[in-house]
């Protein structure tokens, strides 16, 4: 067997048993989903230390480990404030950090890129907490599913259709791989899991209003994808970790969502659930 059929295998084996661990923590919701999302934080926050390292950057783990697991607690009582007023604490601890550093002008004191990196993680990972408490118990597990499965597909469409027709890159220097027609492979994999959760009713909103929101998670996710591999080509790697078998770091496999969730959350807040 080929390394690359070797990787598809373990690839398939991990989503065989992921999938559905997740969907069980999607229909818990409370704690047990919190609690898993408390663990990815923590992961992340490991994986971008590494990153900066790359980079010859430093990174102050320390604070990101106290800060980042909080903004999840909030969303989890429904304190938006909390998670917003929450950014401000990052600014000033990362800022008060880099000036008490021996070398506070050198490139390795960045603390820009500390904050967006901490910003990034904590809020990223909060919205799957607050996508989850959107709505009635049952409602906050399906947004959660729809979020999952929208951005799941519109990968899955991006990749084969860009490999098939893609000639054009959407971003050669961040990602190579990636085409214009992938793009809107995309979109249209979004459309369609739109349209199977309109038809089915599971969501309580109007189809037109799903689908639209399908297509725009979908759009924002594929951002959210490049935004990831422009931190990788700067530290020069492949993957960020390889903590999950044949699917890289939990940066790697979340990255969509890290864009989506926050995006879906508004959306929800804004056209849904008024």
């Amino acid at each position: 067997m080929s390394a690359k059929s070797r990787n598809l295998a373990v690839r398939t084996a991990v989503a065989a048993v992921a999938i559905p661990a997740l969907v069980y923590l999607f229909v818990r919701g409370g704690w047990w989903w919190t609690g898993f999302v408390e663990v990815l934080v923590l992961i992340a926050v490991w994986e971008m230390a590494g990153l900066f390292r790359r980079s010859e950057r430093d990174f102050p783990v320390w604070i990101a480990v106290v800060l980042c697991p909080l903004p999840p607690v909030a969303l989890l009582n429904g304190r938006v404030d909390l998670a917003v007023g929450w950014v401000l604490v990052v600014f000033f601890l990362m800022a008060w950090y880099a000036m008490r550093r021996p070398d506070p002008l050198s490139g390795r004191a960045d603390v820009l890129g500390w904050i967006a990196a901490a910003v990034y993680i904590g809020l990223g990972f909060a919205f799957f907490v607050g996508v989850r408490q959107m709505g009635s118990h049952v409602e906050g597990a399906r947004w959660l599913l729809f979020l999952f499965a929208d951005l799941w597909v519109a990968d899955t469409f991006a990749m084969l259709f860009g490999a098939l027709w893609g000639k054009k890159k959407l971003a050669p220097i961040v990602s190579p791989n990636k085409t214009v027609v992938g793009f809107w492979a995309g979109l249209v994999g979004g459309a369609l899991v739109g349209a199977v959760f309109s038809a089915g009713e599971w969501l309580p909103a109007r189809p037109a209003v799903i689908v639209v929101g399908a297509v725009l998670l979908s759009a924002i996710g594929q951002l959210g994808d490049l935004y990831e591999s422009l931190l990788k080509r700067r530290a020069q790697v492949k993957d960020i970790s390889s903590i999950i078998p044949g699917h890289g770091g939990v940066l790697d496999r979340f990255d969509s969502a890290l864009f989506a969730a926050p995006t879906l959350y508004l959306y929800l807040k804004l056209v849904i659930y008024r």
